[in-house]
C-alpha cells in the first residue's frame, strides 16, 4: 500500500549535482527554479540527484514536496516469523525444523529451504501416508510419499526476500496451506 503525504518545509539547497539520503522516503520537489529530479530507487534507500538551472549558488525557498514511502525489503527473520504465524494459524506445528499437520490417515510437512545463491527460499511440502509407514512421527520431508514446491505467483518456485513484501507472502503461503489441509482431509 502506498500512502502519501504533503509535507510543506523551509530548505537550503545546494546549486549543482546533489546526492540526499531519506532512508525509505522517495521525495520528489515541485517548485519552478529546480529543474531536474532524478530518482534512483535502491534496496532500503532512495537517492536522489538534484540539479539546479543557476550553478554556483545557493537556492533558498520554500518547497512543497509528496513522500511516498517505499516498501522495505523482508530478512530472514521477518521471513520466518511470517511463515510461522501462517501454519500455527493453519493449525501446523513446529518441530525439528520442519511444520506438521497431522490428520487422521496423512501427515503434511512443510519445510523452507535456503537458496545457497541469493536472498531467497523455496518453501518444500509432503505427504506422508500413516496406512503405507506407521513407524515415523516426524517425517522428514525426502521421507514423504508425495513432495512437491509451493508456488507463488511472480516467481514460480522461489520466495525473493529482496522483492516480495509481507502481503504477498501472507497471501501465498494461505494459499497453498489452504490446498495442502484441503488435499489431507480428502483422503
Amino acid at each position: 500500500m502506498v500512502i502519501w503525504d504533503t509535507l510543506c518545509f523551509h530548505s537550503t539547497l545546494c546549486c549543482g549535482d546533489n546526492a540526499v539520503f531519506f532512508g525509505n522516503y522517495q521525495i520528489l520537489f515541485q517548485t519552478a527554479d529546480i529543474g531536474l529530479l532524478f530518482a534512483n530507487i535502491v534496496p532500503e534507500v532512495c537517492l536522489f540527484v538534484i540539479l539546479h538551472r543557476k550553478s554556483a549558488r545557493l537556492v533558498q525557498e520554500l518547497i512543497l514536496i509528496k513522500v511516498r514511502q517505499v516498501e522495505t525489503v523482508m530478512n530472514n527473520t521477518e521471513f520466518k516469523k511470517i511463515v510461522q504465524e501462517i501454519t500455527s494459524k493453519y493449525g501446523f506445528m513446529y518441530c525439528k525444523k520442519n511444520y506438521y499437520y497431522n490428520s487422521d490417515k496423512i501427515i503434511v510437512v512443510i519445510n523452507l529451504q535456503k537458496s545457497n545463491f541469493d536472498n531467497s527460499y523455496y518453501i518444500n511440502y509432503g505427504f506422508y501416508v500413516k496406512d503405507i509407514h506407521n513407524d515415523l512421527q516426524y517425517p522428514k520431508n525426502n521421507e514423504c510419499d508425495i513432495t512437491g514446491r509451493f508456488l507463488n505467483e511472480t516467481n514460480k518456485g522461489i520466495y525473493q526476500l529482496d522483492t516480495m513484501n509481507a502481503e504477498e507472502l501472507v497471501v501465498s503461503l494461505e494459499k497453498n496451506i489452504l490446498n495442502s489441509t484441503t488435499v489431507s482431509s480428502i483422503t
